[in-house]
């Protein structure tokens, strides 16, 4: 369910037609009555990643610290001509960067390394709010009636429908506590994600592009306090593309990648304790943390995004002690930034 804490984010459905006729938006998709049709039809038409013509977005959002209290505004920018040319930026007090891919290589100006973890919830959730359909086709889903507040919602969860015994299912088999993607119950109109029973995404001012649906508003938050909320201010077919845009100047730097020869190679955790919850403390969620791994391995500049309070000690004094491979940058060490997930599911 969705808590009490997110309800008043969650506005009833509107709609609007941004950067396109009418005409083709005149009908919406039909929902499947199957609900692994219903996701796969969702995972195609909610965000832009599956649209094949040339767009533009612009947004403005805004970060909180891990109480739930204002810290950072920004804008978030993407303009799209292809899955090999694009270009993304993010400008703030905190955080500037601009990437450029093309051709399967990505170079970056301002800040190095990986946006921090609040602002690449912007270009998920505004962009890519559910795996590709080939991911999705991998899964199995069932469907539950929802409301919040006065608004149903039809959820679809991974796993397989319980078999409940009165008011309990099994531990089991998948529960309506497993994490959900919640949809308008006659179309595929994304309103709630909880993608990992911690987070909750809220979905509200539905924009429409080509077929596609875009959240107008975005607000990411945890039981009991937001960490981003983005607006979208621009949202728009691109009907010609200036290559000149794409091309990165001579100062930037290769951008982070995952593995290869050139770029940002990730380092990875080589030793560190797993962390000791207290028994006495029933606290359940996943506590996100931001860091940076230095030139040595070392942790530095650890500090709370999001997660319970009575979590958030045992989390820090764990990741302290963790020792990284360095991240490299051209074969040499450098200073990166990243994030990790402490997870208490024991009780």
């Amino acid at each position: 369910m969705v808590p009490l804490s997110c309800l008043k984010s969650l506005a009833q459905n509107t709609t609007q037609v941004t950067g396109t006729s009418p005409a083709s938006l005149a009908v919406d998709p039909v929902m499947p009555k199957d609900a692994n049709a219903a996701m796969q039809l969702a995972s195609r038409v909610n965000g832009l990643g599956s649209l094949d013509k040339p767009w533009h977005l612009k947004a403005d959002y805004q970060t909180f610290d891990a109480d739930g209290k204002p810290k950072d505004k920004g804008v978030f920018e993407e303009w799209w001509a292809g899955p090999e040319k694009y270009k993304v930026s993010y400008t703030s007090n905190s955080f500037t960067q601009t990437l450029y891919w093309n051709d399967g290589k990505g170079w970056i100006t301002g800040d190095p390394g990986w946006p921090p973890t609040p602002q690449e919830m912007v270009r998920q959730y505004l962009v890519h709010p559910l795996p590709d359909a080939a991911e999705v086709a991998k899964q199995k889903y069932f469907a539950v009636d929802q409301k919040a507040g006065q608004l149903p919602l039809k959820c679809l969860k991974q796993g397989i429908a319980p078999q409940f015994v009165g008011d309990e299912a099994p531990h089991e088999s998948a529960g309506p506590w497993t994490p959900s993607i919640c949809l308008m119950p006659e179309s595929p109109i994304m309103r709630v994600e909880n993608p990992d029973m911690t987070l909750f995404v809220l979905f509200n001012d539905i924009l429409r592009l080509d077929g596609r649906y875009v959240a107008g508003q975005v607000a990411v938050e945890d039981a009991k306090a937001s960490i981003v909320n983005a607006n979208v201010t621009e949202l728009q077919e691109l009907s010609k593309i200036d290559d000149v845009m794409f091309a990165p100047p001579t100062s930037a730097l290769p951008a982070p990648v995952e593995g290869g020869e050139k770029g940002l190679i990730a380092g990875h955790k080589i030793s560190g304790p797993d962390p000791e919850f207290s028994p006495s403390k029933r606290v359940e969620g996943t506590v996100i943390l931001e860091m940076v791994i230095t030139k040595t391995g070392e942790v530095s500049d650890l500090r709370v995004i999001s997660g319970p309070k009575g979590m958030r000690q045992t989390a820090l004094d764990t990741v302290r002690k963790w020792k990284f491979q360095p991240y490299l940058l051209n074969g040499q060490p450098v200073d990166a930034k990243a994030s990790a997930y402490i997870t208490n599911d024991t009780f």
